[in-house]
């Protein structure tokens, strides 16, 4: 299939078809309680082959201010990689605090891990949220 393919669309507002750039393969609620130290598998995606945009957008909070969530999207499972990761840090255990990560991956056909950690001992935490996939090539 020409490039010039991939990038044609029906024009009529139908969804793009699965191997098309633009194509949104998944869509997955997070919703994590009583993280602890432990990496977690938050969600998993299934990506086909091809270059797609990771992207997730939610809250966390926990019991204590000053506790922290590390979140990762990655290639292996329940692996937190320190090269692909945010964390977000609890100022008030009311408001819950905002998280996003991003992250490109080129990929013949395998499972896209958005994980979770709580690294303060002590402290349970929570992540809310989604993950989506857009295929970029």
């Amino acid at each position: 299939m020409t490039q010039k393919a991939l990038l044609q669309s029906a024009g009529d507002g139908s969804a793009i078809p699965a191997g098309y750039v633009g194509e949104l393969t998944a869509r997955t609620t997070v919703n994590v309680t009583n993280l602890t130290g432990s990496t977690v598998n938050a969600a998993t995606l299934l990506l086909t082959s091809g270059n797609w945009l990771i992207f997730f957008n939610g809250q966390g909070g926990g019991s204590t201010v000053g506790s922290r969530v590390s979140l990762t999207i990655s290639t292996s499972s329940a692996t937190e990689d320190t090269d692909f990761s945010t964390v977000g840090t609890v100022s008030s255990i009311s408001q819950p605090f905002s998280m996003s990560m991003i992250r490109v991956i080129s990929t013949s056909g395998q499972n896209v891990y958005l994980t979770a950690r709580a690294p303060d001992s002590g402290t349970t935490m929570y992540l809310s949220g989604r993950i989506q996939a857009i295929r970029i090539s």
